[in-house]
């Protein structure tokens, strides 16, 4: 696995370690608005985190909280509008979007393992 978490491309993108929290913020940002509540967490946790244990911890809790918004969607909760804040639309487009986000994401870490030499975890042999 990855351990070079203050790796950095160049200057002018995110750490390993700034990606995967920028990741968890928004997990909640957009499962929240899929569960049609104020997000758990309050505070921004990109560039809070720098400890890898921390950083996987809290990574893990924004998927399980994910996972409760995908678990509980149904053709018709889908169609659901939300809204949170200023933030409003359908669920479905909300978790599309995180799905979307999380893909965007994982092409640009894919990247941080390459340049370092690294097989990334979608490219690895499968057993």
């Amino acid at each position: 696995m990855f351990s070079k978490y203050g790796y950095q491309a160049t200057p002018d993108v995110r750490t390993f370690a700034q990606e995967l929290t920028h990741v968890a913020d928004a997990h909640f940002a957009y499962c929240s608005r899929a569960r049609n509540e104020p997000s758990p967490q309050q505070s921004r946790i990109e560039g809070s985190m720098t400890d890898k244990a921390q950083i996987v911890a809290k990574l893990r809790e924004s998927v399980e909280y994910c996972k409760a918004a995908y678990d509980g969607a149904s053709d018709a909760t889908l169609a659901e509008p939300f809204e949170v804040g200023r933030a409003r639309g359908v669920k479905l487009a909300v978790l599309v979007s995180n799905v979307t986000h999380d893909n965007e994401h994982y092409g640009k870490i894919v990247t941080y393992f390459r340049l370092n030499g690294m097989v990334p975890p979608s490219s690895q042999p499968r057993q």
